[in-house]
């Protein structure tokens, strides 16, 4: 005998809706029953296995042409050139102009000298312009000693009178003559001139006084 299907009403949908189990007699999934929905105005309804009937949605169509949906395209993004176009500007307050006034250093630091500087100018002597006669060279007496590889009293001489013009004080080479003559490069002060270090003292001063008053006496008598 055949089973029919058995109709029962659904107490989760609205009224007058009612719930068929239908069992399937043939297939793999014989045995299984299928759940459907039935209202009384509209007939059966879709199989919903267990779950609520919800409204379908309406589904978009993608046939139609996208670019349509594309609004137009704001100004800033738009090609249209802006350079042409006339600007007006409106300062919100006037800026007060500030005078820079460079800035005035004084560099008081001596300019670097090279190593042995006065070997270039060693050979140079004053020559009369009358006769062409060399002027005799100065004699600085004992009080001096030259020392470098090389050096002679010509020049140190020309570093003593380069030496002068500078604002540091002249004291010689503070350096061991031993670690002079050994390696002169490397100690060596090209700031002072190459000679041991020396002291002068007021008697020495007072001697050179004496001595250019004999010659600016002599200087005189000759005028």
């Amino acid at each position: 005998m055949e089973e029919k299907p058995v109709r029962v009403t659904c107490p989760s949908l609205p009224k007058g809706w009612l719930r068929e189990i239908v069992l399937r007699k043939s297939g793999v999934s014989a045995g299984r029953s299928d759940v459907y929905y039935y209202s009384d105005s509209s007939g059966m309804g879709p199989t919903a296995l267990g779950q609520t009937i919800l409204p379908r949605r309406s589904q978009p169509n993608f046939s139609r042409d996208l670019n349509g949906a594309i609004p137009n395209s704001p100004v800033r993004q738009s090609t249209k050139s802006f350079s042409k176009q006339p600007v007006s500007y409106y300062p919100g307050r006037q800026a007060k102009k500030q005078k820079v006034e460079p800035i005035k250093t004084k560099i008081d630091k001596e300019k670097p000298k090279q190593l042995f500087w006065e070997k270039r100018i060693q050979g140079l002597t004053a020559v009369n312009a009358e006769d062409e006669r060399k002027l005799d060279a100065f004699n600085l007496g004992k009080t001096f000693r030259v020392i470098g590889p090389g050096m002679d009293e010509k020049a140190l001489v020309h570093a003593l009178v380069t030496n002068i013009h500078t604002k540091s004080s002249i004291k010689g080479q503070s350096m061991s003559l031993v670690a002079l003559e050994k390696h002169p490069e490397i100690w060596i002060n090209v700031d002072q001139p190459p000679c041991a270090p020396f002291v002068i003292t007021d008697a020495d001063i007072k001697a050179q006084e004496e001595r250019v008053s004999r010659q600016r006496q002599k200087l005189a008598e000759a005028i």
